[in-house]
């Protein structure tokens, strides 16, 4: 299977996106947010950054 980026007619041109760009907030500043799902997502985020799961996947072929 072969992946291709799909050509861009300006590659100067700007991406818009409607996404918001988090990049320069940190995550404790996002405390405002309340009970929302969104801070909910992200207390779990910071949750497992702290302490990431002892998890481990694993596959075993038996013939």
């Amino acid at each position: 299977m072969r992946v291709t980026m799909p050509k861009v007619s300006d590659p100067d041109a700007e991406l818009r996106s409607e996404l918001v760009d988090l990049g320069g907030v940190e995550l404790s500043e996002l405390a405002i947010l309340g009970d929302s799902a969104f801070s909910h997502a992200l207390r779990r985020v910071r949750e497992e950054a702290d302490n990431p799961p002892h998890s481990v996947a694993g596959f075993e072929a038996v013939i």
